[in-house]
């Protein structure tokens, strides 16, 4: 339950043939399941659960951090060369009128080729565009 990434590395070794995994990870959003260590919290119903928690936010994003260079370890021994993305649908910024809620966690890992089109500004539409043209051996546009 909520732990997608978890169930990837799991199962990727019967599906490693596919190619192509979308994985939709709850964490770290409430209730905050995991404790920095990725080991399951007990969770206090009568403390409101699903509430913003900056700490234990904190906890969960640490944990969600760990997940993504195990899977990363995990996806290498099928696939060196793979295309990797990791984002968040949403940045922990509160005010949903706020256009802070926007800027999301983006990583990506891409072959080596490609490297010189990274740069710490690309946005997450751009980060799959870049993953477009590394795919197809075309040079970013």
């Amino acid at each position: 339950k909520n732990n997608g990434m978890g169930v990837l590395k799991n199962k990727i070794k019967k599906r490693v043939d596919k190619g192509l995994f979308f994985v939709h990870h709850f964490s770290p959003h409430a209730p905050y399941l995991f404790d920095r260590d990725c080991q399951k919290r007990t969770i206090d119903e009568s403390l409101n659960p699903k509430k913003y928690n900056p700490e234990l936010y904190k906890e969960s994003y640490i944990c969600v951090t760990k997940q993504i260079l195990d899977l990363t370890d995990k996806i290498n021994d099928y696939d060196k060369n793979g295309i990797i993305i990791f984002q968040g649908d949403h940045s922990n910024f509160r005010d949903r009128t706020s256009i802070q809620r926007f800027f999301i966690f983006n990583a990506i890992r891409i072959a080596t080729r490609c490297s010189e089109y990274l740069d710490n500004s690309l946005t997450n539409v751009n980060t799959f565009r870049l993953a477009l043209f590394c795919s197809s051996a075309e040079k970013p546009s």
